[in-house]
């Protein structure tokens, strides 16, 4: 069995929000949720597995029923959880809970520095209830905050300055990239495609990142070698809201479900031959099956990228789109190897 490293739950598709990228199409699939005692079973198996950290995700997870519980639940195992909220329904009594819980990570998402940026995504209204509810937490001592920003053409001109309305609250801004999934699927004009651009942006997060000696700001990037493919990493699992397993959040189709933690526990599925086949035909896709990689300064390191990205693109076995960035953050790095630059820009 594979190590997990995290295991993504989506234990509610409720949500209170209608973004214009949520990869799992929230709040159009039906009012679902994954029972108490499936997740506490879940949980159990988790713990059982060693599994590292537990993130809590949703549509959004505060509308579950029974979701103070659940938390109980997770901290008395002994597990690292983090929430992954809009941070809109955030109210004292939340505040008030959390505070007791020193393994309990809050990551709060954003999508622009004014209510301008961010609104055009996430809807009317919802960036001044976030930034309140920020405030409010803030103020009431909580450290362990991140807030993520999904990078797109949207609010690309907004990095600098999310960046540090982010550190002025002393939280932590994350980035990401937008993925061709879910509601963002067809939608050209939300992506930035132009990968000078997209260099730039990864270039500036990156300077920002060495002027405020920030080491825990991650520039946005493409992955080198999936972890589906290589039997060593550990691999982070999603649990989408009705209860299907699956091997990561970008492969979220029903082609590539392991099992219904409705139907077994975890370890149960683990052992039975679909696990077995879905991770083998994924482990498959190496850089003998990617034509393309033979000549490029990257095929040993990359071997065509994240399988999710490529299954987004209409072929499993091609590259995820990320070549031509790798290719410019490869030579940028032995550039600043060979002329011992510090700066992470040339």
């Amino acid at each position: 069995m594979r190590k997990i490293g995290n295991c993504y739950i989506e234990i509610t598709s409720k949500c209170n929000l209608s973004c214009k990228h949520c990869y799992n199409q929230s709040p159009k699939n039906p009012n679902e949720e994954i029972s108490y005692k499936a997740i506490c079973s879940l949980v159990d198996n988790l713990f059982i597995s060693n599994a590292k950290s537990i993130t809590l995700s949703g549509g959004e997870p505060l509308l579950h029923k029974n979701f103070l519980k659940i938390l109980d639940y997770i901290t008395k195992r002994g597990l690292n959880a983090t929430i992954v909220t809009n941070g809109t329904l955030i109210n004292t009594k939340f505040i008030e809970y959390i505070k007791k819980y020193s393994l309990l990570t809050l990551q709060i998402s954003l999508d622009g520095a004014t209510a301008e940026t961010n609104d055009i995504v996430r809807g009317h209204g919802s960036f001044n209830k976030t930034i309140h509810n920020i405030d409010q937490l803030k103020k009431s001592g909580i450290k362990k905050i991140f807030v993520k920003m999904v990078v797109s053409a949207y609010n690309k001109e907004d990095i600098k300055a999310f960046y540090n309305l982010i550190s002025y609250y002393d939280y932590l801004p994350i980035f990401g990239l937008l993925e061709r999934q879910g509601n963002a699927s067809g939608k050209q004009d939300m992506f930035i495609q132009n990968v000078d651009d997209l260099y730039k942006i990864h270039l500036l997060i990156g300077e920002l990142m060495m002027k405020n000696n920030r080491e825990d700001v991650n520039p946005i990037q493409y992955g080198y070698i999936c972890p589906l493919t290589d039997d060593k990493s550990e691999i982070n699992l999603c649990i989408n809201y009705k209860g299907c397993v699956l091997p990561c959040q970008l492969l979220y189709s029903d082609e590539y479900i392991l099992g219904n933690i409705n139907d077994h526990d975890l370890l149960h599925i683990f052992k039975n031959e679909k696990y077995k086949t879905i991770l083998n035909n994924i482990k498959s896709a190496s850089k003998e099956k990617l034509a393309n990689c033979n000549q490029c300064i990257c095929k040993s390191i990359c071997r065509g990228g994240c399988r999710g990205k490529a299954f987004h693109l209409g072929n499993f076995y091609g590259t995820d789109g990320g070549c031509l960035f790798r290719k410019k953050q490869t030579n940028h790095l032995l550039y600043r190897y060979a002329t011992n630059k510090k700066s992470i820009v040339s």
